[in-house]
């Protein structure tokens, strides 16, 4: 996840489009990373404008201090244990 100061004086978030993905209602979710139990977990987000071809502004949803699942995400379910790749 990149962060950058906005115009406004609040934090943009960007992160790779490919960790977005749709419910069944179509609104935008990704997977959050939990480093305790090393498992995902399911999060809806507000999503802004593309960034250049790979990366999405997230308006809000997620915190600074979060990972998220980038790989798979379409395979992966709510509680699943996962390895994060260094």
């Amino acid at each position: 996840i990149e962060f950058t100061e906005g115009t406004e004086g609040g934090t943009e978030i960007l992160i790779p489009a490919i960790a977005v993905f749709s419910d069944t209602a179509g609104k935008p979710q990704v997977w959050v990373f939990d480093p305790q139990t090393q498992k995902v977990q399911r999060r809806a987000v507000t999503t802004g404008d593309l960034s250049g071809s790979d990366s999405i502004r997230i308006v809000s949803g997620l915190n600074a201090d979060e990972t998220l699942a980038i790989s798979g995400v379409t395979k992966l379910h709510e509680g699943q244990i996962v390895r994060p790749l260094e």
